[in-house]
């Protein structure tokens, strides 16, 4: 998924990279937010993590045990 709420308003992946100096750090700041419960699903408001590594294209998912059907 590559949105989600934060800060009550609504956030897209792909404008919030460029506000980092580059990919790596984006990610960090990201994921530490996540980590600190700062996003939120917009369909199920259960809150959001980053994934993002190697392989696959970064994005936000449901914390292990919870998913919504909608998103």
């Amino acid at each position: 998924m590559q949105i989600a709420m934060y800060e009550q308003k609504r956030i897209f992946l792909t404008e919030e990279f460029p506000k980092f100096i580059n990919r790596e750090i984006a990610i960090e700041q990201i994921k530490k937010r996540g980590q600190k419960r700062a996003y939120t699903c917009p369909f199920c408001e259960e809150f959001l993590t980053l994934r993002a590594g190697s392989m696959n294209e970064p994005h936000f998912a449901h914390i292990r045990g919870k998913s919504c059907l909608i998103s």
